[in-house]
C-alpha cells in the first residue's frame, strides 16, 4: 500500500505509468461506490445506467493501459515514450471525468473539483510548462460541457430533488461555476508546480550530494587500501632493514669475540680483521643506500641541480670500472655520441645511476662477457643504455626489479651479498628529474637497461 501512496519522482517515468494505472483503479472503485450509495438511498435522482457504462468503459481502457505497459517493446523504450504515455492517460482521464460529470448532473454535480486532482498530477509528473496547459484543458472541458448543455446541444441530466432543473440554463450560475473552476485550476497548477519545482531542486541537490559522497567514499576506500599497502610495505621495510643491518654487525661481533677470546691464532688474525672490514663496508654501503632512499622519499627534499655533463661522468665511471671488468676479462665497450648537451641534475645522482647500472652488469656477467654502454640524444632528452651478456632476468622478476630490497633468485645465487636498493634508487632519482627507466632481458642471455633524462632548460 505504501508503494502506491509514494508518488514517483521525475527520474522514475516507468513507475509513473504504474502509479496512474493504480490510481485509476482507485477512481473506478470510488465512482462505483458513490453511484451505488446514491442509488441505494436515492434510487431515482441520477442516471445510474449511463454512469455505470462510463465507469465500465474506463475500466476497459485501464486494462488496455495495463497490458500496454507490460509490453516488452514498450518496457525497453526510453523515457520519452513514458512521457507520451503519461500525456495520453491524463488527457483520457480528463475526458472521462467530463463525461462522468455530464451524466452526474453537469452544473449541478458537486464533484467538479476532481479536475484539480488531475491538474495537480500533471503539475507533479510533467515539466512546469505543462501545468498551465492541463489547467486550461480541464477548464475548457468543463466550460465546454456547461455551454453545450446550456445551448441544449447535448442533453442535461438533472439530479432530481438536488438542484432546480433550469439551473444549468442560467448564465450567472454557469459563469460562477466556470470562473471558480478556472481560478482554482490555475492557482492549483501554479502553487503545486512551484512547490514541485523547489522539491526537484532539492532532490537534484541531494542526488548531487549523494554522488559526491559516493565518490568521496570510493576515494576514501582507495586511500584506505593504499594506506594498508603502505603499512604492510613499511612493516616489511623495517623487517628487511633490521635483518640487513643485524647480519653484518653480528658477523663483526663474532669475529672480534673470537680474536678477543684467543681462539684465533696470530697468523690468522689479519684474515679475520679483513673479513670484519668487508662486513663493515657492506654495512656502510647499506646505510648510505638507506640515506639516499630516505632523501628521495621526502617530497619536500630540495635537490641542488646544475648543468651536468653526463658524458664526462660516464667516462669517469668507466675508468673506475675498467679494473673490475678486467679482473673478469669482460670487454667494456663505450659509445658516446659527440656534442651532447648538458642536463639539469645533481652530479652525484647521475654518477650513482652510471655506477649502479654498470657495476651490476659487470657483477652478473661471467668471464669473457661483454658490457656495452651507450649515450645518445633523443628529441628532448639524453638516452643512456647499459647492456650485458650476463645471467639475465627471469620474466616473473622483471615487474619487481625496481622494488626496494628486491633481488632476483639467480642474482642471489651468484652474489649472496646485496641490498636490493640500487635499482630502486636509480628509478627514484630518474623520477625526480621526470625521467624514466626500462629493462629488456632474457634469462641466460643478458639484460639491457635504458634510461632517459630531460635536457637542461634553455634560459
Amino acid at each position: 500500500m505504501y508503494g502506491f501512496l509514494r508518488i514517483p519522482t521525475e527520474s522514475e517515468p516507468k513507475k509513473r505509468i504504474n502509479w496512474l494505472i493504480c490510481f485509476r483503479w482507485l477512481v473506478i472503485a470510488s465512482a462505483v461506490f458513490i453511484v451505488l450509495i446514491i442509488r441505494l438511498f436515492k434510487p431515482n435522482i441520477i442516471h445510474a445506467t449511463s454512469l455505470f457504462i462510463t465507469v465500465a468503459a474506463l475500466c476497459l481502457c485501464n486494462i488496455f493501459f495495463l497490458t500496454f505497459s507490460r509490453w516488452k517493446r514498450f518496457k525497453e523504450n526510453d523515457s520519452k515514450h513514458y512521457v507520451i504515455s503519461t500525456h495520453i492517460q491524463l488527457i483520457f482521464d480528463l475526458f472521462f471525468l467530463t463525461t462522468f460529470l455530464h451524466f452526474f448532473g453537469g452544473l449541478e454535480t458537486p464533484f467538479f473539483f476532481f479536475y484539480l486532482i488531475y491538474v495537480s498530477i500533471a503539475s507533479i509528473f510533467l515539466p512546469r510548462t505543462f501545468d498551465l496547459i492541463y489547467a486550461g484543458l480541464a477548464s475548457s472541458l468543463y466550460l465546454g460541457m456547461l455551454i453545450l448543455e446550456w445551448q441544449e446541444i447535448i442533453p442535461h441530466y438533472n439530479i432530481s430533488g438536488f438542484r432546480l432543473p433550469i439551473r444549468f440554463q442560467e448564465p450567472t450560475h454557469i459563469f460562477t461555476a466556470g470562473f471558480a473552476l478556472v481560478a482554482t485550476s490555475f492557482l492549483t497548477a501554479y502553487f503545486v508546480s512551484t512547490i514541485v519545482a523547489r522539491l526537484r531542486e532539492r532532490e537534484n541537490e541531494l542526488i548531487g550530494s549523494n554522488i559526491s559522497c559516493e565518490v568521496r567514499a570510493k576515494e576514501l576506500a582507495e586511500l584506505n587500501v593504499r594506506l594498508e599497502e603502505q603499512d604492510k610495505a613499511r612493516a616489511q621495510f623495517i623487517w628487511m632493514v633490521t635483518h640487513e643491518l643485524r647480519a653484518p654487525v653480528a658477523a663483526i661481533q663474532s669475529y672480534l669475540k673470537l680474536i678477543l677470546d684467543g681462539y684465533i691464532p696470530p697468523e690468522r688474525q689479519q684474515e679475520i680483521i679483513s673479513k670484519s672490514e668487508r662486513q663493515a663496508m657492506q654495512q656502510l654501503e647499506l646505510i648510505g643506500d638507506l640515506l639516499d632512499l630516505a632523501k628521495l622519499h621526502e617530497p619536500k627534499f630540495e635537490i641542488k641541480v646544475e648543468p651536468v655533463d653526463i658524458a664526462k661522468l660516464l667516462e669517469e665511471v668507466c675508468d673506475l670500472m675498467s679494473a673490475r671488468a678486467g679482473e673478469k676479462n669482460i670487454s667494456l665497450n663505450v659509445n658516446i655520441e659527440p656534442g651532447l648537451p648538458l642536463v639539469d641534475a645533481n652530479m652525484e645522482h647521475i654518477r650513482h645511476i652510471w655506477m649502479d647500472l654498470i657495476s651490476n652488469s659487470i657483477k652478473y656477467t661471467g668471464s669473457n662477457g661483454i658490457v656495452t654502454i651507450s649515450l645518445s640524444r633523443g628529441s628532448d632528452s639524453l638516452i643512456g643504455t647499459v647492456a650485458d651478456t650476463g645471467i639475465g632476468i627471469a620474466e616473473g622478476d622483471i615487474p619487481h626489479i625496481f622494488d626496494e630490497f628486491y633481488r632476483a633468485k639467480n642474482a642471489k645465487s651468484i652474489e649472496r651479498h646485496g641490498t636490493g636498493l640500487g635499482l630502486s634508487i636509480v628509478k627514484r632519482v630518474l623520477d625526480k628529474y621526470k625521467g624514466s627507466i626500462s629493462v629488456e632481458s632474457e634469462l641466460g642471455k643478458g639484460s639491457k637497461f635504458t634510461f632517459e633524462i630531460p635536457l637542461a632548460q634553455i634560459k
